[in-house]
């Protein structure tokens, strides 16, 4: 979302590779604060391609003062998300 969302979602997932290398963080932690409800699940991905140089979205999300609480990858995608406090 770049303005704000029509209300707030339990699961919200979103990737980095369509955002500029100098707004991921503030991208994140934006989505993270308008877009995920009380107790609910932040998901952040980076798709890339064969050869491409991977962005460790765990990494985004602490450098946005995120805690990751999980990790996970396959061929091609890199995957973590961090949990909000229910209230």
């Amino acid at each position: 979302f770049y303005g704000r969302p029509p209300r707030r979602y339990v699961f919200v997932r979103t990737s980095v590779e369509s955002v500029p290398v100098a707004d991921r963080v503030a991208f994140a932690r934006r989505q993270h604060d308008l877009a995920v409800a009380p107790g609910g699940r932040f998901i952040l991905c980076h798709y890339r391609n064969t050869g491409e140089e991977p962005v460790d979205p765990g990494e985004v999300l602490e450098c946005a003062g995120l805690r990751p609480v999980g990790r996970t990858e396959a061929p091609g995608v890199l995957v973590a998300w961090c949990d909000r406090a229910a209230s």
